[in-house]
């Protein structure tokens, strides 16, 4: 049987540096208990431990994340972050290339 790629809306693209650490939400298991997973919800990011695998949402077909002491409900298709055992997250803020604001010396 051959595995297909799995469709992503428009605003869920992968980061292609994450390649083998990146993971949809329902391929999440007991087995990533207890690893750190950074989520991407709008403009936020959200990292933590998992503390139990994905639960069912009120809302179908959602599924609900507990990273530390937040919990976030998220598609199952949606693709997050593991991060790999003896290594950290860190997070840069930079402007974008085309969206870099045009700053003026001030007091000239």
């Amino acid at each position: 049987m051959a595995l297909g790629t799995v469709r992503r809306s428009r605003r869920l693209q992968p980061v292609p540096d994450l390649g083998p650490y990146e993971i949809n939400v329902g391929a999440l298991s007991t087995a990533h208990a207890g690893q750190i997973i950074a989520v991407r919800r709008g403009r936020n990011t959200l990292t933590g431990p998992l503390l139990f695998p994905p639960a069912k949402s009120m809302t179908k077909p959602l599924l609900v994340l507990r990273l530390g002491e937040f919990s976030v409900a998220l598609h199952p298709a949606a693709a997050v972050m593991v991060v790999p055992e003896g290594y950290k997250t860190t997070i840069t803020i930079a402007p974008r290339d085309n969206e870099a604001p045009n700053r003026s010396a001030k007091g000239s």
